[in-house]
């Protein structure tokens, strides 16, 4: 997202890229809400390795705007592609 703003009004985005990420070693997984749209508001990935939890690194939370609303704790996060891609409005 930039500071400038569309004659609509909105701020002008760029560089959007499509990611797909792998979790490692799920744990403590919990979805709630899961319906027919599962509108994300977020992606929060939180470094928790200084709890000294043997096999545990990540807290992960997928936060809701509609729908599903996703929390799980792991070892790692690997992103397993990145690449450009054009939004649907």
């Amino acid at each position: 997202m930039t500071s400038e703003i569309d004659p609509r009004g909105f701020y002008v985005l760029r560089h959007h890229t499509l990611v797909t990420l792998r979790f490692l070693q799920v744990d403590q997984f919990r979805a709630e809400e899961f319906n027919h749209q599962n509108a994300l508001w977020g992606l929060d990935i939180s470094d928790i390795s200084d709890r000294q939890l043997e096999n545990i690194k990540f807290q992960v939370r997928f936060s809701s705007s509609y729908g599903l609303d996703l929390a799980f704790v792991c070892k790692a996060v690997r992103v397993v592609a990145a690449e450009a891609c054009t939004p649907v409005e």
